[in-house]
């Protein structure tokens, strides 16, 4: 319409004017409409790069939410598995995790930041675009609060299980504390040795008699286990000797009735414990053999 009256209005001027007056208001003219379309040309080129720029930009923003939802999803499996790993490892694969989707996220609000201030540029004022942009990026703000909360989560969550991992440690330690002292308990020590090594050694001695006659031979006050065999009390119930049962002798204080001498087919001696509860309430066994 408006075109149609500069026309009328030109053709109204042309009317009074001269031929050389009419030439120059029709190049003015021409000239004018020349612009106005190089101008129209140049508004519809940037509002179709506009429109390439909009939807590639939502395109890779929605591509990112999309990412940061399954890696969202990656997380929280990590972090309910994380009682049944290394603390330390465990923790590592989370934070990475979570820092991979902050940098999806700073990407998204870039661009959308980016877009906006495009939109006031060229003074696009379609309002489903502009819909469309505040909403994704309210989502991508969103995003950014729950990964902030789930850091700390994260942070919270290692130093619970960091405690967790120290209680069980000391209980590991008080465990095997009474497992040592159990097998303390269990475990018994005995030699088999000639009088003359076992005196030698420390572990027998002699006392009484009179000008050296009728001395009887005992265990020492204190005496060294490194010469004994360590064995189990609950598994030990019998002792190869191997000599004759007559060259044998228990020098320790073991109940008799708790024991019993036994010559093989061999005539070597073994020593068989009827009753262990009893005989090993003396810890250290000691046979002296002649030789």
């Amino acid at each position: 319409m408006k075109k149609f009256t500069a026309i009328l209005l030109l053709l109204v001027l042309l009317a009074g004017c001269t031929d050389r007056q009419k030439l120059s208001l029709l190049e003015e003219q021409k000239t004018q409409l020349e612009t106005e379309y190089k101008l129209l040309q140049e508004e519809s080129a940037l509002k179709d790069q506009y429109i390439s720029e909009y939807t590639s930009t939502i395109n890779e923003v929605f591509g990112n939410l999309e990412t940061i939802r399954k890696r969202e999803g990656f997380v929280l499996e990590l972090a309910r598995d994380i009682e049944n790993q290394e603390n330390a490892t465990m923790k590592q694969r989370m934070l990475a995790g979570i820092n991979s989707i902050d940098v999806y996220l700073k990407k998204s609000k870039k661009k959308l930041k980016a877009l906006k201030s495009r939109n006031y540029a060229l003074g696009v004022q379609v309002d489903a675009l502009q819909e469309t942009v505040e909403q994704l990026t309210r989502t991508v703000e969103e995003k950014e609060r729950q990964i902030n909360e789930l850091r700390a989560q994260v942070e919270e969550l290692s130093v619970k299980v960091a405690r967790a991992e120290t209680q069980i440690q000391d209980k590991e330690e008080i465990i095997a504390q009474q497992t040592e002292e159990l097998q303390k308990l269990h475990t018994a020590y005995y030699i088999i040795a000639p009088e003359s090594e076992l005196k030698k050694k420390g572990i027998v001695i002699e006392e009484g008699g009179f000008l050296g006659l009728r001395k009887s031979k005992k265990l020492a006050a204190n005496f060294s286990n490194e010469d004994f065999i360590s064995t189990d009390i609950l598994t030990t119930n019998a002792i190869q000797i191997g000599t004759e049962i007559g060259d044998v002798r228990l020098i320790s204080p073991h109940s008799m009735s708790s024991f019993q001498l036994v010559e093989q087919e061999d005539g070597q001696a073994r020593l068989e414990i009827v009753n262990p509860q009893e005989f090993w309430k003396m810890k250290y066994l000691v046979i002296m053999t002649k030789g």
